[in-house]
């Protein structure tokens, strides 16, 4: 199995075959020719993994099956790629309870006769079990009681039916974003990945340890995720190598792909939020670094700038929304602007040496902290300062590293939250900035004619004698939890007859006042004014 697939190789004879995948996935299937960036981009995360598979094999006699869905928390998933590198085989994604067309599809257009489920019915049900062995195929099911027993049950299976590196793998099986970037180096060396908690080493997990006999294993994570407790505890077990680890998910992956893929010029660039996460696991069969990306954080971008060379190769996975148009046009034009990649056989001589560069400027940390009105910490704000967006964790904090002296646009915004926009300076420290969101409202006025508010009872409205176009009612003020479509009332009373008016009022970040005028007796239109932001 070579890092890059055969089939990049071999565009030319199996053109015909290339473009049946993609009539049949309805998906971006096709591989870019030469250097350069291309997407691997399906509907759906089912048909993205099941693009990648048929490009990266024709055909497979085994293929794994993991539940897609981010309510699992990708578990099972993660500890997969030992074991499609020891088969050699592409991993599939499903939902829990059904049997996605795509990942059908990839199965008998790869010739597949064995399928292995990771996890119990829970993670992928006995109905979809059921629907593969509809196909006529060899099932087999690899499931523990818990994630981390299914991880080790995952590595005892890879090591029975091949031969496993002389290094593992020690993640959180809680945190996916930095387990995931962990799979391409797994599935070329076939290293096993096995599963702890932040502060404790699961019983199965330190007994594959001692069954597997491997001697050397890498910590992916920070102290966050993995204490030092743990390193104590794996260090007895066996020896930790190293912990790659960086300040968020993409400083880590930068950390893997540094340490695992030092010589490599091609690469996979991944949405590093956690509902585009999922994109990682099918991508690991390239054998390439998995980087995560949104827009490009400065870590990865330094990553890419020492790299990436005019013959790269750089695999984007997902859509626009997961990965933007923006991004890949960027990286297009790195790759096209890079220099040439160094010879196989360098020339003696020594380069002439060059200047000594000027010393960096010093860089600083901007934390930015949101909360509510309450003085509560709000999660996942997203928040966008110098062109790179981060979303808040759990204690309303985002931290955007690396920035040198001066003044920095930002915007924050949250659905049912007014958005904010101004500016920051760093001043040579780091500094922490705290906003305070307020919750969008909107108002409901009824004005005359000329757009002048008209003071009434509460629920009450009246027609004014001799003017035709005044309506008078109350003001209503009422917190909305999010932009949509709302319905109200008017009322209007003339003598003993209530006439009531139901209308619809889009609510964005502005509010509207309504105008009513009469048109002929007894009948009155309404019309929709900008009141401007809230």
């Amino acid at each position: 199995m070579f890092p890059i697939s055969v089939r990049w190789l071999q565009k030319a004879g199996v053109l015909i075959l290339a473009f049946a995948t993609f009539i049949v996935l309805t998906g971006s299937a096709l591989a870019a020719e030469g250097e350069g960036s291309f997407r691997m981009e399906g509907k759906n995360r089912y048909e993205t993994a099941a693009l990648v598979a048929e490009d990266q094999f024709t055909t497979s006699e085994q293929v794994i099956v993991a539940r897609g869905d981010k309510d699992g928390g990708y578990a099972d998933g993660l500890a997969a790629s030992v074991l499609a590198g020891v088969l050699e085989a592409p991993v599939l994604l499903t939902a829990p309870e059904t049997f996605p067309e795509a990942t059908a599809e990839t199965i008998a257009n790869l010739n597949v006769q064995e399928v292995i489920l990771l996890g119990g019915s829970s993670a992928v049900s006995d109905d979809v079990k059921s629907d593969i062995e509809a196909m006529e195929l060899e099932v087999k099911r690899i499931a523990g009681e818990t994630r981390f027993e299914t991880a080790t049950l995952i590595a005892e299976e890879a090591s029975e039916r091949g031969t496993l590196a002389d290094y593992g793998f020690i993640v959180n099986g809680m945190a996916a974003p930095d387990s995931l970037v962990s799979g391409s180096a797994a599935f070329r060396d076939q290293a096993p990945i096995l599963q702890v908690t932040e502060n404790s080493v699961p019983s199965e997990t330190a007994e594959i340890i001692e069954t597997l006999g491997i001697e050397n294993f890498y910590l992916v994570g920070g102290s966050a995720v993995l204490t030092e407790e743990i390193e104590a505890k794996i260090n007895d077990l066996a020896n930790v190598q190293t912990r790659l680890a960086g300040k968020d998910r993409y400083a880590t992956s930068v950390a893997v792909a540094g340490e695992k893929f030092e010589s490599e010029a091609n690469l996979i660039l991944c949405a590093g939020p956690n509902e585009n996460l999922v994109d990682a696991i099918g991508a690991s069969v390239y054998g390439l670094p998995i980087l995560y990306t949104q827009s490009i954080p400065p870590v990865v971008q330094d990553y890419l700038d020492e790299t990436v060379t005019a013959n790269s190769k750089v695999i984007i996975m997902g859509g626009e929304a997961a990965v933007s148009n923006v991004v890949e046009n960027d990286v297009q034009e790195q790759v096209e602007q890079a220099d040439p990649p160094p010879p196989e056989d360098p020339p003696v001589a020594a380069p002439a040496p060059s200047p000594s560069p000027p010393p960096s400027p010093e860089e600083y940390d901007l934390t930015m902290v949101v909360k509510d009105d309450m003085k509560d910490p709000l999660v996942g704000v997203r928040v966008e300062v110098n062109d790179e967006v981060k979303e808040t964790d759990e204690d309303g904090r985002v931290v955007f590293e690396g920035l040198e002296s001066g003044t920095y646009d930002y915007e924050v915004d949250k659905d049912g939250y007014v958005a904010e926009e101004d500016e920051v300076e760093v001043v040579d420290e780091n500094i922490t900035k705290e906003i305070e969101l307020k919750k969008r409202k909107m108002e409901f006025k009824h004005l005359n004619i000329a757009g002048e508010e008209i003071a009434g009872e509460e629920d009450k409205a009246k027609i004014d004698e001799g003017d035709n176009k005044k309506v008078s009612t109350a003001v209503y003020n009422r917190t909305i939890p999010e932009s949509g479509w709302y319905d109200f009332n008017l009322k209007i009373r003339e003598s003993e007859t209530v006439n009531e008016y139901v209308y619809s009022l889009n609510v964005s970040e502005y509010v509207y006042g309504v105008v009513y005028e009469q048109v002929y007796e007894n009948v009155y239109d309404g019309t929709r004014i900008d009141f401007g932001q809230v």
